[in-house]
Parts: structure tokens; sequence; C-alpha cells
């Protein structure tokens, strides 16, 4: 486990836990309504401690995305390293996503949603690395669905971009609600709904092609 050096001090501290600490900080009150005061508070070292280690504020935010997207939103990193196709694969972001947002040992919702909303134009650049991070897994959804429709799979003609915009609009949506209180029957209710409308687009559209 990766240890952490506090200059001058001769201290040590767990870097995994103190993350840990800072992650339910940010993913509850958002990257502007976390102070160093309160992640120094939670994270049991002093502001000096945390420079030295951190570099500032908006690096350990950086730090706390990785953290989060390696444990509590490894999920969806997960899903597509062991889906081959789309619709096994969407399926499963839906429903583990219904899951994972309204677990209530965490904040609710998704870190890389929560964290980002509502930020100055001074932290502009958060938002913005935010929104990468969700495109970037929107652009890989439709990497494996143009596979699928190259590999026969699904029938030409479907389109790829727009069933992976539409996808990924409802796991933000399902995180915003995750975020609110939402329950897990109501979230796995929006699966299903969101997996049906895939489903018979892409049924649709197959037989379209016939």
């Amino acid at each position: 486990m990766p240890v952490a050096g506090v200059r001058g001090q001769g201290r040590k501290f767990d870097v995994d836990t103190a993350l840990d600490a800072a992650m339910s900080l940010f993913w509850r009150n958002g990257y502007e309504g976390t102070s160093i005061a309160n992640l120094t508070t939670a994270m049991g070292i002093k502001t000096s401690s945390l420079y030295a280690a951190f570099k500032d504020k908006k690096n350990l935010f950086y730090l706390v995305v990785e953290h989060y997207l390696k444990t509590k939103g490894n999920f969806v990193g997960v899903a597509f390293d062991e889906e081959i196709h789309a619709l096994p694969l969407i399926r499963r972001l839906l429903f583990e996503a219904a899951e994972k947002y309204t677990n209530r040992k965490s904040p609710g919702g998704c870190l890389i949603v929560s964290a980002a909303a509502c930020v100055s134009e001074d932290n502009r650049d958060i938002e913005e690395a935010m929104e990468e991070h969700r495109l970037k897994n929107i652009k890989r959804l439709e990497e494996v669905l143009v596979a699928d429709i190259e590999t026969g799979v699904i029938s030409s003609g479907l389109d790829a971009a727009s069933i992976a915009e539409f996808v990924g609009t409802v796991l933000q949506g399902m995180a915003q609600r995750g975020r609110e209180g939402a329950s897990y029957i109501t979230l796995k209710k929006t699966a299903e709904m969101a997996c049906g409308y895939v489903e018979s687009t892409i049924s649709a559209n197959n037989l379209s092609a016939k």
C-alpha cells in the first residue's frame, strides 16, 4: 500500500486512506464546496502536509478522481473490459449503475458527475476534465457498437453514435437521481426502460435491414 511522507515532521500517513476521506468530501460537497480545512480535518493531516504530499487542492482532486475510478467507480471500466458485445455491455452498465448509484455507503450518484457540478468560471477546467471522462466512455461504447455492426452482430444502418449518446445521457441522469436519493428500485426501472428502448431500436434496425 503506498505511503506518503510528510516533510519536516518525519510523519507518514496512508495515501489510500487519505484519498478515501478526500473522495467522500468531494463527492458529497463538490469541488468548490470542499475547503482545505475540510480536507485536512477529514484526512487527519495538517495543511502543510497536504501541500507537501499532494501539491494543492486541484491536484489532490485529480488524484481522487483516479482513485475513484479504481475503487468505487471501477464498475464502468470493468464492464468495458469484460463485455465483448454492445447489448450485454449496455445492460451491465445500466443495471450496475442503478445499484452503485444508490449505495448508501457512499454519498450517492457518481463522483465525476457530482464533484464538478456548478463550478465557477475559475474552475471551468475541472468541469471540462470531468466532461472528458464522460465523453470518453460514450465514445468507447460507440466503438463497441460499430464493432458489432462491422462483424454482423448488429445489422448495418444503426446510428451507433446516437445510441451511445442516449446511454451516456441516461447514465448521467441516473447519477444525478442517485445523488438526490432515488431508490435502487426507481433506478432499476429506469435501466429496464432504457434497455428496452435500445433493444427495440436495434431489433427494428435488424428487421429493416433484411
